[in-house]
């Protein structure tokens, strides 16, 4: 992203080197879950600066900020580094999101009011409607924001904040990996329209068990393609 860009981003804000390193770790971790930044691929903070228009102070605590939630590795005198992908480190993200993210989404689809159901018939319209268009730089990213907020709103009537909290950074930290399962050779046999419209109409239908049973296969399969693309 180029000077320009930057500016356009920051309009409005303080131009303060904390709001500048908040939106540069913003813009390298998109990088990174996108692929643009490959695993193990050395981050320079000089060239990032250069890259994104931005100084060398924000560009440093930037990755600094990275390194603290794994999508980055630091080590003394050998400066930064995106964080490798490796099949355990995806399983290990699966397991827990099994674990943590089926509970606060029962919770979710139990303590939902009608705001609630309104909020993911209306994320889902637009994410199904996203994913029926031809592919495209501007489509992509409003798909990723779609889908991002999907999951948000399936878990967000959950009463545990903490719990959310949670889910949202494993959620994170999985991002890349759905990106990377894109890559697969299977990813094609893949039906994804199908996936989230049968996931949200089993959790507006308060159908539990039905929409369990549908989320864990949903994430699986994306554990499972990240798994293939990485041999």
């Amino acid at each position: 992203m180029n000077k320009s860009a930057i500016e356009n981003e920051t309009s409005g804000f303080s131009s303060s080197s904390k709001t500048q390193a908040s939106l540069v770790r913003h813009l390298i971790q998109n990088d990174i879950i996108s692929g643009i930044f490959k695993p193990g691929e050395k981050l320079k903070p000089a060239q990032l600066a250069a890259h994104y228009g931005i100084g060398l102070i924000p560009v440093r605590e930037a990755l600094s900020k990275l390194a603290m939630s794994s999508f980055v590795t630091a080590e003394d005198l050998k400066g930064f580094k995106v964080a490798q992908v490796s099949k355990s480190e995806i399983e290990d993200l699966l397991n827990l999101r099994l674990n943590l993210e089926i509970t606060a989404l029962e919770q979710s689809i139990k303590n939902g009011d009608i705001k609630w159901e309104s909020t993911l018939a209306g994320i889902t319209h637009l994410l199904l409607s996203l994913s029926q268009q031809h592919e495209s730089e501007a489509s992509a990213v409003e798909w990723h924001q779609a889908h991002e907020k999907f999951h948000d709103v399936l878990i967000a009537a959950c009463p545990s904040p903490w719990l959310i909290k949670i889910c949202t950074m494993l959620r994170e930290q999985s991002t890349r990996y759905r990106f990377l399962s894109s890559r697969s050779k299977k990813f094609n046999d893949r039906h994804l329209y199908d996936e989230h419209k049968n996931i949200a109409e089993a959790a507006l239908n308060r159908d539990v068990e039905k929409t369990v049973k549908l989320y864990i296969q949903h994430l699986s399969k994306t554990a499972d393609l990240a798994i293939a693309a990485l041999d």
